[in-house]
C-alpha cells in the first residue's frame, strides 16, 4: 500500500481559494447573459461554455467579477384565498319572480337599472317602475350617480307619458337632477311637465 504525503495545510487552503475562484470566473460568464424579464414567452437562453485547454496555465482573475445584471429581486406576493361563504336557503314566493330574473351573486344598483330598462323596452312599465324604485334605494358606492339619475329620468317619464301623472313625474325629474344636475332626460321634460301643473 502506498502512502502519500499529508498536504499541508496551505496546500489545502490553496485547492479551496483555486476553486472559489474559478466558480467566480463562471458567475462571470454567466453575467454577461442578458435576461428579459418581462418577455416570459422567450425560451432561457443557453450560456455555452468553452473549456479551456488542458495545457493552459491556470491563473487567478484580477478583476472583481460584477453581479448578474437585470435581475432584481422582487418578493413573491403571497396570494391568500378566501373559501366562499355558505350559500344560504332563501325561498321565493310562487309568482314573485320569473325563473329568468333569479340573479346569483352580488346584485349591484347598475344591474337592477339595467333590467328596468330592459322592462321599459318589452313596454311592462309596471315592472319598470318595480326595478328602477329598487335601484334608487340600493346604497351602491361603485355605480356612478349618472344611474341613480337616470333611474329617477325614467320613472318620470313612465309617469308622465304612460301613466299620465305629472306630478309624480315632475318629482322624479326633480329628484334626477340632485343626483346630476345637467341629465338631458330630465331637464328636458321637466319643462314639458312643469306646463301641465300651471
Amino acid at each position: 500500500m502506498k502512502t502519500y504525503p499529508k498536504a499541508s495545510i496551505w496546500t489545502q487552503i490553496s485547492i479551496m481559494v483555486l476553486a472559489v475562484l474559478c466558480l467566480m470566473g463562471t458567475s462571470k460568464v454567466l453575467a454577461e447573459v442578458e435576461i428579459d424579464l418581462d418577455e416570459a414567452s422567450k425560451p432561457t437562453p443557453m450560456v455555452k461554455l468553452t473549456p479551456t485547454p488542458s495545457n493552459a496555465s491556470h491563473k487567478l482573475p484580477t478583476e472583481t467579477p460584477t453581479p448578474l445584471q437585470g435581475i432584481v429581486n422582487t418578493p413573491t406576493p403571497e396570494i391568500t384565498v378566501t373559501p366562499a361563504p355558505e350559500k344560504e336557503d332563501v325561498e321565493v314566493e310562487e309568482g314573485s319572480t320569473p325563473k329568468d330574473e333569479i340573479v346569483h351573486g352580488v346584485l349591484k344598483m347598475k344591474d337592477v337599472y339595467e333590467a328596468g330598462i330592459n322592462s321599459y323596452k318589452e313596454k311592462d312599465y309596471d315592472q319598470a317602475i318595480r326595478y328602477f324604485t329598487k335601484a334608487v334605494s340600493m346604497e351602491d358606492k361603485y355605480s356612478p350617480k349618472f344611474y341613480y339619475a337616470e333611474a329617477y329620468a325614467m320613472m318620470g317619464v313612465i309617469y308622465q307619458f304612460r301613466i299620465i301623472r305629472y306630478q309624480t313625474a315632475y318629482d322624479y325629474y326633480k329628484k334626477a337632477l340632485k343626483y346630476e344636475p345637467r341629465n338631458k332626460t330630465a331637464r328636458k321634460h321637466i319643462k314639458e311637465v312643469a306646463k301641465h301643473l300651471k
